[in-house]
């Protein structure tokens, strides 16, 4: 893995594809993975990200 990007969340639902499209539309000719750690959001933003999740092996959520 070349880069590992770390994106904490809270509450962030509203914005979270925008955030998620942003990085995985880029054009770059190396790997990287997206570990996005949860701190219990109340929201939605879980099931949003669990819908890339199931598109994209990159990415990784972790919950507290």
């Amino acid at each position: 893995m070349k880069l590992s990007i770390i994106m904490p969340c809270f509450n962030v639902a509203t914005t979270i594809e925008r955030a998620l499209n942003s990085i995985l539309f880029q054009d770059v000719n190396f790997e990287y993975e997206i570990i996005l750690v949860d701190d219990a959001s109340t929201d939605n933003t879980i099931e949003t990200v669990n819908q890339y999740t199931s598109l994209f092996t990159n990415i990784t959520i972790l919950r507290n």
